[in-house]
């Protein structure tokens, strides 16, 4: 099948239609050859990638700007996750330490508010019981909220300033949710 649109011709050498010749590095036509000889197509395929990836990234130079943010914020999520559930396993000094040394690195990095997680950890070592557990339990998940909420909202990063496309896509993810 031939979707010239697309620049597929069915693995096979176009013999028919127009074709032409361009000039470029010989280290860019070596790059081309072995990118070719890997993915078993033509030449011509590789080089429509290429032009394909570098058009998609010039019509979306935004979706680029807030992906830092949240991979930031997704890392330290996780990891203070992990550490809360490591004090929560095995509340010792130790692990407390640790919970705080993670939980102001969250407070500096990201400048999200903190303190009502350390001191519910505070309260849980004091007293191990269900209670203080749910209050640790419902600390972390304020930290998290906090940060998703900044991701969401603050700055260059904010998801608020992407295209128009993906906004609409979540407000009709928002509408759809209520």
């Amino acid at each position: 099948m031939v979707d010239r649109a697309n620049g597929y011709n069915g693995g096979k050498e176009e013999k028919e239609g127009r074709w032409t010749t361009i000039k470029v590095p010989v280290e860019l036509r070596d790059a081309i050859k072995a990118l070719s000889e890997k993915f078993g197509v033509p030449e011509y395929r590789v080089v429509w990638w290429g032009v394909s990836f570098f058009t998609e990234q010039i019509s979306h130079p935004r979706i680029k700007e807030y992906l830092p943010l949240l991979d930031k914020a997704s890392w330290y999520i996780a990891k203070l996750s992990m550490s809360v559930g490591a004090f929560k396993e095995n509340p010792t000094p130790d692990n407390m330490s640790k919970l705080m040394k993670t939980a102001m690195q969250v407070s500096e990095r990201l400048r999200v508010d903190t303190s009502y997680l350390i001191r519910s950890a505070e309260n849980y070592m004091r007293h191990i019981d269900n209670d203080t557990k749910m209050e640790l339990n419902a600390s972390l998940k304020m930290v998290i909220l906090d940060t998703m909420w900044k991701c969401l909202t603050e700055g260059k990063d904010s998801l608020f300033t992407l295209p128009d496309k993906l906004r609409k896509i979540l407000q009709a993810v928002e509408q759809g949710q209520r």
